[in-house]
């Protein structure tokens, strides 16, 4: 059923001629259990700035998260350049991530966060206790002409987010990070596991407008030792709307099988894996109509208005949630 469902994507957007839409990735929502703890781990761990701090109980979050009497409390923290709302649901209780999770769920988003010094980085989380996912900081052998001297580390934040620290050499590194000093210069991308490219390409390059900035194929003992998963093959794609904004990039598990996603349990906008990406658009209410006609799950009631700003939340064909805004 859920393959005749992204079959049936597949070909509507084929045939159709979609708008682009997207101006960037604004920010990642990530829910969490303590909002102080997980400020100060963020505050610590990466030398994170506190932007702001709220709480909304607003009657409007219902219908755009489809939740009932829903109450949270956020902080605002940018690393780099780059921004993080942490959320802690008050009156929700959500799911924690299950006991078996691993990096090649299809339920996995994380962030991957740019550090200039990667052996200074590691040792700041060792001295923290992190719990890692990886056995020690990884590197892309240089026979992958794309990723060759990239250095990675997979790890866990204390509500088990899976996160990434990621080195990249200055030949391989965006001309906004060349020029800064600190150790954290910002995030690079939001990564989801993806059950097809094509599909997931189809949607976010002709329905939301992102390029394909790059493609790789991952696998041998230095990506085994890196997500924790053994056997792993990956298929990675880099996606952006330009060199400035945070970038989001599919991992498609050639290897090993990947559990159908009718066997997972449905993502609730308050369970703790439920990561939300927050991308600006230029006319909402023009890809509104476009979803419509393209059987895009959308989660919302229809288009939210806050003031001047619109918002729509929907998933993607793996079930990420996507929330858009219009400014």
């Amino acid at each position: 059923m859920v393959r005749k469902v992204l079959l049936s994507i597949f070909f509507l957007f084929s045939a159709c001629v979609l708008y682009a839409q997207a101006v960037r990735v604004a920010r990642i929502i990530m829910p969490v259990s303590d909002l102080e703890g997980s400020l100060s781990f963020f505050e610590k761990a990466f030398d994170a700035k506190k932007v702001q701090v709220f709480e909304s109980y607003d009657s409007r979050n219902d219908s755009l998260e489809g939740t009932f009497n829903s109450y949270y409390r956020s902080a605002v923290v940018r690393i780099g350049k780059d921004r993080v709302e942490l959320r802690e649901y008050i009156s929700l209780e959500g799911r924690s991530y299950p006991l078996d999770f691993t990096s090649s769920d299809r339920r996995f988003q994380h962030l991957a966060i740019v550090v200039s010094d990667m052996e200074k980085a590691y040792s700041r989380l060792k001295k923290m206790g992190v719990k890692q996912v990886s056995n020690q900081p990884q590197t892309i052998p240089y026979s992958n002409p794309v990723a060759g001297g990239v250095k990675a580390l997979y790890f866990k934040d204390p509500d088990r987010h899976i996160l990434e620290l990621i080195f990249y050499p200055l030949d391989k590194r965006k001309d906004k990070w060349k020029s800064q000093k600190s150790l954290f210069l910002g995030i690079d991308h939001t990564a989801i596991v993806v059950s097809s490219t094509r599909v997931s390409k189809i949607f976010y390059e002709k329905l939301l407008g992102f390029k394909v900035k790059g493609e790789s194929f991952n696998y041998g003992k230095e990506q085994e030792h890196l997500n924790g998963v053994k056997d792993s093959k990956v298929r990675i794609t880099g996606l952006g709307t330009d060199e400035q904004s945070v970038g989001v990039e599919f991992l498609e598990y050639v290897s090993p099988v990947q559990m159908e996603i009718s066997r997972q349990p449905k993502p609730r906008t308050y369970d703790i894996w439920a990561l939300q990406t927050v991308i600006e658009v230029e006319s909402l209410d023009a890809l509104y109509k476009s979803m419509h006609y393209q059987y895009v799950p959308v989660v919302s009631k229809g288009i939210i208005q806050y003031g001047q700003e619109k918002k729509l939340l929907v998933k993607d064909p793996d079930g990420h949630f996507i929330l858009l805004k219009e400014k």
